[in-house]
């Protein structure tokens, strides 16, 4: 079929057939050695497949902010933040920001799309679907999205990292207190042991 790729001689090539006109059905073929450009659209399919098995089962969220809007969102963030695609597509992002964080968030992310300072990573809350506070580390990178200003975004949840890290400081600070605690009962006992000294002597 001309148009469609064929095999010979190892080669991948299509042809064109051309009639002769007055020549009794005869033709003229032209062969188009396509092997290095099916090779080449081969390797692109196989690369966009390992990007996309990536990008769908990356342990962070991960999507395009503009225009306050998440755009081309992973897997990932669906099941951080319990929505359905339908749901989050009307959804601004910053309205998933707790609301003692968003003036924050809104600057930073401000300031990556103008260009006037790199976002960086910081940590910060949000809420789920259901109100459900949890902490966040996120990751701006400035970038360009359809011709556009727009930040790349990765973001992780550090709940249960943050939670065992205020664990571990009221055990420091309960251990300090501990600590100074036993100090002060030492201090206390020298002291009443030399008033009973004292009173001993005083009495004999």
């Amino acid at each position: 079929v001309p148009g469609q790729p064929v095999i010979l001689n190892g080669h991948q090539v299509v042809f064109d057939a051309h009639p002769i006109p007055g020549s009794d059905g005869k033709a003229i073929v032209i062969l188009h050695n396509v092997t290095e450009q099916k090779r080449a659209e081969e390797g692109l399919r196989k690369s966009e497949e390992r990007y996309r098995l990536l990008f769908e089962n990356a342990r962070d969220a991960i999507f395009v902010l503009q225009d306050d809007r998440i755009r081309f969102p992973n897997r990932r963030l669906f099941e951080m933040f319990k929505f359905d695609r339908n749901r989050l597509s009307g959804i601004s992002f910053f309205d998933l920001v707790h609301s003692e964080d968003r003036d924050m968030v809104v600057q930073r992310c401000q300031q990556g799309l103008k260009g006037e300072d790199d976002p960086g990573v910081f940590s910060f809350r949000m809420v789920n679907r259901f109100d459900e506070e949890m902490w966040v580390e996120l990751n701006a990178v400035p970038i360009r999205w359809e011709g556009r200003p727009a930040v790349l975004n990765f973001v992780r949840d550090v709940t249960e990292k943050r939670r065992l890290e205020a664990h571990f400081h009221r055990s420091q600070r309960m251990a300090s207190i501990g600590t100074l605690a036993r100090g002060i009962a030492h201090e206390f006992n020298n002291l009443l042991m030399a008033i009973q000294a004292n009173a001993s002597l005083i009495g004999y």
